[in-house]
Order: structure tokens, then sequence, then C-alpha cells
């Protein structure tokens, strides 16, 4: 599935906010415990903030679906930047 995920920025001059696309998919899971991944195509596209918020959903929506995390793998592909602040160097 390909989302569009929102982002904000305060440092960004002209436009400050806009859209980066994501692509998310859940595959079995090999290996014993529970593990999200995250894949980005720019460095520290994928911020702090987002990555709890991913690993979040994923448990909420394991919660509420009756599915075992355990056995599953949910993915995040991050086609740019999400999560604010821009950080020095980037």
């Amino acid at each position: 599935m390909t989302v569009q995920a929102l982002w904000y920025s305060p440092d960004e001059e002209g436009a400050p906010a806009g859209t980066s696309r994501v692509v998310v998919r859940v595959e079995p899971n090999d290996i014993p415990g529970a593990r999200v991944g995250f894949f980005e195509q720019e460095a520290q596209g994928a911020g702090e903030t987002w990555r709890a918020s991913a690993w979040m959903a994923t448990v909420v929506a394991s919660l509420t679906g009756g599915i075992d995390l355990l056995q599953y793998v949910p993915s995040f592909s991050v086609g740019g930047r999400i999560d604010g602040r821009r950080r020095a160097g980037c």
C-alpha cells in the first residue's frame, strides 16, 4: 500500500509543509520477536517521532485487528522526509 504522509517544518523556506510517499508492506516474520522495518531514500528522512508513531500504529493495528504482531513484519519505505525539522547538515 502506498500512502502520502504529511510533514511540517518551521525551518523550511517558502512552503513549510508537504507530503512524502510511504510504501507500507506486511510480510511473514521468520525471526522470533516483534520487528518493524524502516527504509529511507533520504538521509535522516524519517525522524524519531515518525518512527515512534509508526511503531505505535503497528501495535494499535495488531491489537484492534486481533493479529499477533510476532507473526508479521510491517515495513515503511519513506520516499522523502517526514518528521518536521531538518537536521543540520541535511
